[in-house]
């Protein structure tokens, strides 16, 4: 569960500008258990600053 000032401020918010992209690392496997596979990773919150359902992406996991 995360807690967030609502709304949030406005320092927590980052500007991209047309045809510019932003990158994230995440380790998915800090908080769940990924085994080698496809996997499809969704933004399913809906509202949340703004933040509209529908986003994702697919990624494949190699293992050992």
């Amino acid at each position: 569960m995360a807690r967030r000032v609502m709304p949030p401020p406005a320092e927590s918010y980052i500007l991209v500008q047309p045809h510019d992209c932003v990158s994230t690392v995440y380790n998915l496997a800090k908080n769940y258990t990924i085994k080698p596979g496809k996997y499809t990773v969704k933004y399913t919150g809906g509202g949340v600053s703004g933040l509209q359902e529908g986003n994702e992406v697919k990624i494949t996991v190699n293992g050992k």
